[in-house]
């Protein structure tokens, strides 16, 4: 599924932005994905349907004559190559009364071409102070209080992944990590993403490093995920026919020395 559509809206609402309720997303492969529904951002109140609140991120899905209704909620799958199972709606056990009326699921568009990237055995490679963790569903690559500038990892995998003749750019989303003292919501430091590959005879090309653009924000929301599309030809090795991987680099600390978390690492 490319997308997935919750009509729902809420009893007791206050609009204060904390979780009244999650839905967690069951894949057919045992993993999950756990979607956060905040009071005023995700959902809204039903008695007040048309009232507008900053930052929400809801719309008016129903409006009756006596001018109550429910919301639609847009959720952007991080994996649309995987099949969903089941849902769950599970409580934050507050004062909001969740309902839900409806889940439509957006099948994937046939026409896009993904290749998943890193599904092999991994290998990780750290240099500079960068201390990177391996979790089922992401990798959190965290600077520790000896980090300095350029730090930076390299995640390869085995075998090697063809270059697809269409490619164009390697895609992937980003989130905020913890801090050298576990601290969340602290903003990501400024990074360099590269992609790694095997020319025809084996052999390791000089590797490209890109800057994010300059608008690319990773903000301090721990749940949220920012997608970034960067253009292949500018990292890709003189030819590059097989793609071991991808390294990031950090050019400059801040204070804070907070890192990233990156998912769903595809080329497209």
């Amino acid at each position: 599924a490319d997308r997935v559509f919750f009509l729902h809206a809420a009893a007791w609402s206050s609009d204060n932005g904390q979780e009244g309720f999650r839905y967690v997303i069951n894949y057919s492969d045992g993993t999950k994905a756990e979607i956060p529904i905040r009071d005023g951002i995700e959902v809204g109140e039903w008695y007040w349907p048309l009232k507008r609140i900053d930052g929400m991120k809801f719309v008016p899905g129903f409006v009756n004559v006596e001018r109550r209704g429910v919301f639609v909620y847009e959720w952007k799958n991080p994996y649309p190559q995987k099949t969903i199972s089941t849902i769950d709606i599970v409580s934050a056990d507050t004062k909001l009364i969740p309902i839900i009326v409806g889940i439509t699921i957006e099948q994937p568009d046939k026409t896009r071409k993904i290749t998943p990237l890193l599904t092999g055995k991994l290998k990780v490679k750290e240099w500079g102070g960068v201390k990177t963790v391996v979790h089922p569903d992401r990798y959190e690559i965290g600077i520790t209080e000896n980090g300095r500038a350029w730090c930076g990892v390299g995640l390869t995998a085995t075998p090697s992944v063809p270059l697809p003749p269409d490619a164009t750019k390697l895609v992937f989303e980003v989130n905020g990590a913890k801090d050298q003292w576990g601290r969340s919501g602290i903003l990501a430091a400024p990074f360099q993403v590269t992609v790694y590959g095997l020319d025809a005879e084996g052999k390791f090309p000089k590797v490209k490093y890109v800057t994010t653009p300059y608008d690319f924000k990773v903000d301090d929301k721990p749940e949220t995920w920012q997608k970034l599309e960067l253009p292949l030809d500018r990292m890709l090795g003189e030819g590059v026919v097989n793609i071991t991987g991808m390294g990031i680099q950090y050019r400059i600390l801040p204070a804070e020395r907070a890192g990233i978390e990156i998912r769903n690492i595809h080329l497209e």
